[in-house]
């Protein structure tokens, strides 16, 4: 999975991998264990290149794709296209960037859920004459359903 601030967990180096292929938008990556290192990268990385094409090979067709004796995708190809040291740099951004966003992680753990915030929100449009003609669709669309299913 790759990168996002609101993750509830460090990002990693395979974080890092995974946004760096995601962004080539030409590669893929399937990454074998949770300890990427510098020295175990190109063992532990898997990479795929999506433009190349599937050679006419009956077999590979056959197989969706897939070599029936190697059992690799045939685009897969054996040098990482990424270097480690963008991984490290990708790696160091994402770790700022989850530092930085400490206040967006503790409002969604503070936040009620949707739903509670939809009933405040309704009541409060509700009870307010003026409030009830702008927001007369909106309202109609909550109390259809609340007088199909009434309590």
């Amino acid at each position: 999975m790759a990168y996002h601030f609101l993750m509830l967990t460090p990002p990693t180096l395979a974080d890092a991998v995974q946004d760096l292929a995601t962004a080539t938008q030409r590669y893929s990556c399937t990454i074998l264990g949770t300890d990427l290192t510098e020295s175990n990268y190109n063992e532990r990385t898997m990479w795929y290149d999506e433009n190349m094409p599937m050679p006419d090979d009956e077999a590979l067709r056959f197989n969706k794709g897939i070599d029936p004796v190697t059992g690799d995708r045939y685009n897969r190809i054996s040098t990482p296209p990424i270097a480690w040291s963008e991984v490290q740099t990708k790696h160091a951004q994402n770790t700022a960037d989850y530092t930085a966003k400490l206040y967006a992680r503790k409002r969604v753990e503070e936040y009620p859920a949707p739903n509670q915030q939809l009933a405040v929100l309704y009541d409060c449009v509700n009870a307010d004459p003026d409030l009830r003609i702008k927001f007369k669709p909106w309202l109609d669309m909550i109390d259809s359903i609340k007088n199909k299913y009434p309590k």
